[in-house]
């Protein structure tokens, strides 16, 4: 009686321990890399943002609706909506352009390895 007490009390962390359990035994459910049917379509339109021609239509946005927030004298509020919606969609689009400009890189991920040491088949270290 006490014992299904306390896996009524405990039963979300024994739950855990099974699943951690499972994952840890089974590193083939852990490291699974399986690509999902949305994931070439998320690369096409990742390449189609990031591509040459959107950041020129996004730069060609930034100075044509700043230009119109500017010297456009009296616009109605929707219309002046809609300028702070194509300023914001040509400054998302071409915000990786900026951070490349400003010494941030996209393939970066963090410390670089200067030297590689690899043991060679004479058990000795060669700098590659």
């Amino acid at each position: 009686m006490k014992f299904i007490q306390y896996l009524k009390q405990n039963s979300l962390k024994i739950v855990t321990l099974l699943a951690i359990a499972v994952v840890a035994l089974i590193p083939d459910v852990a490291l699974a890399t399986s690509t999902m049917p949305y994931d070439s379509a998320l690369t096409n339109l990742k390449n189609s943002l990031t591509g040459p021609v959107a950041q020129a239509i996004a730069v060609i946005g930034i100075v044509a609706s700043g230009a119109t927030l500017i010297f456009g004298g009296e616009i109605s509020g929707f219309l002046k909506s809609v300028i702070y919606l194509i300023l914001v969609c040509s400054l998302l689009i071409a915000g990786t352009k900026f951070i490349d400009v400003f010494g941030s890189s996209s393939s970066s991920t963090g410390a670089e390895v200067a030297q590689v040491y690899v043991i060679d088949s004479t058990h000795q270290y060669v700098i590659s």
